[in-house]
């Protein structure tokens, strides 16, 4: 497989705080990576070092061999790395093709003919099309979360880290869920996405990388990850898995 995203000796300090301290992995091409790990493990703080939103302390990032650690978020963006956030923010006074529309304007320089169509095949594909000229402030949770996804594909990104896109979600809703991020890989995607939904991890990712106090503890195929020692004692408590 080939390596399109490299972390190396990433770290990321906030005073005495090591957030993220010297996480090295790989993401392949068009595989699902799942991040996993308790809370201030310092998964959202990995993505937001990716992404360009802090710079980061130590290591580097490269994106098709070159690095990008030193880009705005914004260029990060155009040349094909997105992410969605844990907490939602889309534009709450614009509706929901609005927002779709001004990600597709500036992530892909689309004019308003071609980012017209674009978002509504993302629409279609997601499911909002019924919400479409709501504003974004008065649809469910559901469609926020499906809309975060939307504005991250409206990008054109080839890379797309999901933060908890499944929250909250019934269990209706995460099978829908699940299904649309094997749907993202088999249109070429490449997803890194931090759950701590283990069904998620277990039905979607194909490998997972387990974060404990910004350090990685563990890396394999979720069978594997979830029968570590230090796993279980740093995150889930018990063995929840076998082959």
């Amino acid at each position: 497989m080939n390596n399109i995203l490299t972390i190396m000796g990433l770290c990321k300090t906030f005073g005495a705080l090591k957030a993220v301290n010297d996480v090295t992995f790989d993401v392949y091409e068009n595989e699902i990576l799942g991040i996993i790990g308790p809370n201030g493990a310092g998964k959202t703080t990995l993505f937001n070092v990716i992404v360009g939103i802090y710079r980061p302390d130590g290591g580097d990032i490269t994106f098709r061999g070159r690095s990008i650690k030193n880009l705005l978020p914004h260029n990060i963006c155009r040349i094909g790395i997105t992410k969605t956030s844990q907490i939602v923010h889309p534009f709450l006074t614009l509706t929901v093709k609005e927002n779709i529309l001004v990600a597709n304007m500036f992530g892909q320089n689309l004019n308003k003919r071609e980012s017209e169509k674009k978002a509504d095949e993302i629409m279609e594909f997601l499911g909002l099309t019924d919400v479409m000229n709501m504003h974004s402030a008065t649809i469910s949770l559901l469609k926020r979360r499906k809309l975060e996804l939307a504005r991250a594909l409206g990008t054109g990104a080839e890379v797309i880290l999901m933060d908890e896109n499944l929250a909250g979600l019934n269990p209706v809703e995460l099978e829908e869920g699940m299904e649309i991020i094997r749907e993202l890989k088999r249109r070429g995607k490449t997803l890194v996405i931090v759950e701590h939904i283990m069904k998620a991890i277990m039905g979607v990712c194909e490998r997972t990388v387990v974060l404990n106090y910004g350090e990685k503890i563990a890396e394999g195929t979720p069978y594997e990850v979830c029968s570590d020692e230090r796993v279980i004692t740093a995150y889930l408590g018990k063995k929840i898995c076998c082959q």
